[in-house]
């Protein structure tokens, strides 16, 4: 599997990671992840990912605005992940799998 994360807080950034890297070995699943800081970064990886973790708000590019500019055949789901309800609909215009709010956890 691999996964790219998105977030322009490091720790943001490293919880998720480890929230991910905790459910993968838990269930035995081979993980690749790629770690972006801005959406810039995120739009000139060549590689496809079966999932991809997308704050909403980065400096430069948002994440919704990265995700309209984005070859959507590059992933399989999108997880938006972000400190407000605000951007929701937005997400979900754009086929989210999820909308996860900050701080995240196990159970989120």
């Amino acid at each position: 599997m691999r996964i790219a994360l998105c977030d322009d807080e490091l720790a943001s950034i490293h919880m998720l990671q480890e929230l991910i890297q905790a459910f993968c070995r838990n269930r035995k699943l081979e993980l690749t992840m790629d770690l972006f800081s801005c959406g810039e970064d995120f739009l000139a990886s060549a590689y496809e990912y079966d999932i991809v973790f997308m704050d909403v708000f980065l400096t430069g590019l948002s994440g919704i605005e990265a995700v309209r500019q984005s070859d959507h055949s590059r992933y399989r789901q999108i997880v938006f992940t972000t400190i407000s309800r605000e951007y929701a609909i937005d997400a979900f215009g754009l086929n989210a799998a999820h909308y996860l709010l900050k701080p995240l956890t196990a159970e989120s």
